[in-house]
């Protein structure tokens, strides 16, 4: 279920170092804030050099039947060494 309230953004400006955005919000549970205008509240500024460059990761996949033949193996190796 929703509050109702909300936002809105638009951009306005990007470059190789900067993206600049308009904002504004609005509350449809008071009719004195619906905003029906899109009447804007404010500006950001967001540097690019403020971003980390993405990492790639590479996701190792266990062998769980490969671990369990090694474990049988190794158990028949003492069951041998043993006797």
């Amino acid at each position: 279920m929703s509050r109702g309230i909300g936002a809105h953004a638009k951009k306005v400006l990007e470059d190789d170092e900067t993206v600049i955005y308009e904002y504004g919000g609005y509350n449809l549970n008071e009719p004195e804030y619906w905003n029906e205008n899109h009447i804007l509240d404010g500006t950001i500024t967001i540097q690019k050099n403020c971003f980390v460059e993405p990492e790639i990761h590479e996701k190792l996949k266990k062998c769980q039947v490969v671990e369990r033949s090694l474990l049988l193996n190794v158990f028949q190796y003492l069951l041998v060494m043993t006797k």
